[in-house]
C-alpha cells in the first residue's frame, strides 16, 4: 500500500477523533490529535512531492516548502489566529479571563480542523 494514503487515513482518523473531544470539551486530546493529523497531512504530501520520508524532526514550514504547496495553503498553514476581544456582559476579571480563554482555544480548534480540512481538500486534487 502507498505510503501517503497511509499517512493521509491516518490524518483522517485523528481529525474525527479530534472532532469528538473537541465537541465534548476536551482541549488538550482534541489539540494533540489535530496536530497529529497537520503533521500526517504534511508529511504525505512531502512524500508524494518528493517520493521520500521527511526528516523525524522535519518542521511544517520545511515540509510545506519542499511539498511545492500553491501559496494559498503555504499562507494558510503559517498563519497564526488570535481570536482576542474584550468580552461584554461578564462581572468579573477572573470569569472574563477563563471565558476569553475558551473562546482562544475554540477559535484554535475550528482554525486546526480548517487547516486540515484545506489540506485533505488539497491532497485529494494533488
Amino acid at each position: 500500500m502507498r505510503r501517503d494514503w497511509d499517512l493521509i487515513r491516518g490524518a483522517s482518523r485523528n481529525l474525527e477523533l479530534a472532532r469528538r473531544y473537541r465537541s465534548r470539551g476536551d482541549v488538550a486530546v482534541a489539540t494533540l490529535l489535530y496536530n497529529k493529523a497537520i503533521s500526517g497531512m504534511m508529511r504525505a504530501l512531502y512524500f508524494r512531492r518528493t517520493g521520500r520520508h521527511a526528516p523525524p524532526d522535519a518542521s511544517l514550514g520545511y515540509m510545506s516548502s519542499r511539498a511545492g504547496l500553491p501559496d494559498e495553503v503555504d499562507e494558510y498553514i503559517r498563519s497564526v489566529m488570535e481570536t482576542e476581544s474584550p468580552e461584554e456582559g461578564i462581572e468579573s476579571i477572573e470569569a472574563q479571563e477563563a471565558y476569553a480563554g475558551m473562546r482562544r482555544e475554540e477559535g484554535k480548534l475550528l482554525y486546526l480542523d480548517g487547516l486540515i480540512k484545506r489540506l485533505l481538500d488539497y491532497a485529494s486534487a494533488y
